[in-house]
């Protein structure tokens, strides 16, 4: 077999190399090594990182920061900020640009109940710029505006199918989990 990313094969080390500009990453752990100390420069060095590597910003840092909720941090240490403010840091960081596929890990861990509707807002809004990979165990939080579900039991794919039966029994009627 093969693997194809963005149409680029990843074990070839001349597409490998070309990832790291088209893929947007926020990991499950806020305990990620930031790069910077300050959250505006934590941003600002992945927002000249895609510069420098020819990538059009249509979505910068002054999108992110007022659709996060993050304008009254921005000059903070990230290592003085709670897990919600640095998920929300990580979040930005994977989706300036925006890349071409994002993939968010446990996106909702450690957001309040406004982050999250902010979170379902920022993710409707992008849908027309990136193809959002989300692995989430809450996923009627986001379910809304939510295309595609793969639903794993055991290490294989349970069901496909957003309108499955299994799908409404598991994630339940509620749709947004607080309606």
């Amino acid at each position: 077999g093969y693997i194809r990313v963005l149409g680029l094969d990843p074990l070839r080390e001349e597409d490998a190399e070309k990832l790291p500009v088209l893929i947007g990453f926020s990991p499950q752990s806020t305990s990620y090594s930031f790069t910077q100390h300050r959250v505006i420069d934590e941003l600002k060095s992945r927002q000249e990182f895609l510069e420098e590597n020819n990538i059009e910003i249509t979505i910068g840092i002054d999108d992110l920061v007022y659709m996060l909720r993050l304008g009254t941090v921005l000059e903070d240490p990230i290592s003085s900020l709670s897990g919600g403010y640095k998920r929300r840091i990580l979040i930005a960081r994977a989706l300036l640009g925006p890349p071409p596929l994002a993939v968010l890990d446990e996106p909702t861990t450690d957001l309040d109940k406004e982050s999250l509707i902010v979170l379902r807002d920022l993710f409707s809004s992008l849908k027309k710029y990136s193809t959002l990979v989300v692995a989430e165990h809450r996923a009627n939080l986001l379910l809304e505006d939510t295309d595609k579900i793969l639903l794993l039991e055991n290490s294989s794919i349970a069901e496909y199918n957003p309108s499955s039966p299994l799908i409404a029994k598991i994630l339940g009627e509620n749709t947004c989990g607080w309606k």
